[in-house]
């Protein structure tokens, strides 16, 4: 479908966009607002992107950001929130 070109293949926001587009034209063909060649395929896969398993960050990557804080009482919770 061209409406869907502007997202990357297998991309969550292509599926979500995807999933909205062919509701709305099977909604819009079961109320007689669109003729019946308007319906999306029905035999048309969607090819997803595996999900990422892991952290943001490494440990050591949170120990030099923590080591990188200035020092003192102002960026205590700073250092707190970063270590959660």
């Amino acid at each position: 479908m061209d409406a869907l070109r502007q997202w990357k293949q297998g991309s969550r926001s292509r599926q979500l966009a995807r999933q909205n587009l062919y509701a709305f034209l099977k909604w819009s063909v079961s109320r007689g607002y669109l003729k019946p060649i308007y319906l999306p395929p029905t035999d048309l896969v969607e090819i997803r992107n595996p999900k990422r398993v892991g952290y943001a960050l490494s440990d050591v990557e949170i120990i030099q950001l923590l080591d990188a804080l200035p020092i003192g009482d102002s960026h205590e919770p700073w250092r707190f929130a970063i270590q959660l």
